[in-house]
């Protein structure tokens, strides 16, 4: 199989519960050896968006490179709309603190790669 196809069918796993997921192109050739730490924590992310009740509006994969450190990561985005700042700031520290409970109970060599590759961030969704 392709290594793209690879990449398209690893994603079989990623949640229908909670808000649509989008794909970045600027991910896609970052994606090698993150499919299963990232699909994990898509799913994590879709059930902690249902349980807090929290008003988003889609999930986005990014690709980000820093070509002074040549380093890439996949960012991870929650747009949400209806929240002021600060509710958006509060969201952003709580669901960290979530994040880090969560990846207490991944297996070691996923941990590492998790806190090394994916990053979060949490947007107003203007548009929506």
């Amino acid at each position: 199989m392709p290594a793209t196809a690879e990449r398209h069918q690893a994603w079989a796993d990623v949640p229908s519960q909670g808000p649509s997921v989008f794909f970045d192109p600027s991910a896609l050739d970052l994606l090698t050896g993150d499919a299963t730490v990232l699909t994990r924590f898509l799913q994590f992310m879709s059930q902690d968006i249902v349980a807090e009740h929290i008003p988003a509006s889609k999930i986005e994969i990014r690709g980000s490179a820093d070509p002074e450190d040549d380093t890439h990561q996949i960012l991870v985005r929650v747009w949400v709309r209806e929240y002021s700042d600060s509710e958006i700031r509060r969201y952003h520290h709580d669901l960290g603190g979530r994040i880090d409970k969560w990846a207490e109970h991944l297996p070691e060599a996923y941990k590492q790669h998790f806190f090394s590759r994916i990053s979060f961030q949490v947007w107003r969704d203007a548009d929506a």
